[in-house]
């Protein structure tokens, strides 16, 4: 601007342009103080911003993936529980068979022991239906994803699969003599291996279910690492920026107020 000149002010100008910007700088990292990040937005960081998008949504998948595991595993866990509660009735029972084998015992013992075990079997029937057949059925399947699913449909055994009763509901332990005596704790024995089997099968599967967990929390640990190294901000040094502008700030601010007071100098000249 030339002395003479009062209509552009030009250092005024660029002095304003560059409190403007002085103060969108200022507000950038004021933001990314107040959010811990530096990317909040696309326009910050295209790039970065969508790689951040990615990982927060595979950390998302994890995360729902790790909350499946956790039904699935719960689920087992009850299954696991009612197994060993059934496993303990049949110990009781084959326990109440072997009292029952010994020739002290008399008749009207023996019929209190078959009363007994009639309770114990009726009550391994309440428990045994509320197992779970876990060999397949897609149609009530746990996905906890990575190609592992865990089926829990319908009912797998019943005192009939485990031959402690027969197809009318009669009880088949039985201790009246020597040879039932011998039947029953061959029943038992197979009885006591197949719910033991199948204990074991549901603790593979817990097992399983729980390094499945851990790669999980693993998997989202690192997805979280990666997306800080783009999007989290270093508060240490966007504080100094904030110092750092606000000077420019005030320092801006003191040249504006100069270049509008320049051509004040012409009033002067001209009122002699």
């Amino acid at each position: 601007m030339g002395l003479g000149q009062i209509n552009t002010n030009l250092s005024a100008l660029k002095a304003y342009n560059q409190l403007t910007q002085v103060n969108r700088k200022l507000g950038i990292h004021q933001e990314r103080i107040s959010t811990g990040k530096t990317v909040n937005r696309a326009a910050d960081n295209p790039a970065g911003y969508y790689i951040t998008q990615i990982y927060q949504r595979d950390i998302s998948v994890l995360n729902r993936n790790l909350a499946h595991v956790d039904n699935a595993r719960a689920e087992l866990q009850a299954q696991d529980s009612k197994m060993a509660q059934v496993v303990s009735m049949l110990q009781d029972v084959e326990d109440l068979v072997l009292q029952a084998k010994s020739e002290l015992v008399t008749t009207a013992q023996k019929s209190a022991i078959k009363a007994e075990i009639d309770q114990l079997v009726a009550e391994i029937g309440s428990v045994v239906d509320g197992l779970k057949d876990l060999s397949g059925g897609t149609s009530a399947g746990i996905d906890v994803g990575a190609s592992l699913n865990v089926y829990v449909a319908g009912t797998a055994t019943s005192t009939t699969d485990l031959s402690l009763v027969s197809t009318t509901g009669a009880v088949i332990i039985k201790v009246a003599s020597t040879t039932e005596v011998s039947s029953s704790l061959t029943i038992l024995s197979s009885a006591i291996t197949t719910m033991l089997n199948r204990e074991e099968k549901v603790g593979a599967y817990i097992s399983r279910l729980e390094s499945k967990a851990d790669a999980y929390a693993v998997d989202v640990v690192n997805k979280k690492a990666q997306k800080s190294v783009i999007e989290d901000a270093d508060l240490a040094f966007e504080q100094m920026e904030v110092t750092k502008t606000q000077i420019l700030q005030q320092s801006a601010l003191a040249m504006l107020a100069q270049t509008n007071m320049a051509p004040q100098s012409l009033l002067q000249l001209i009122m002699g």
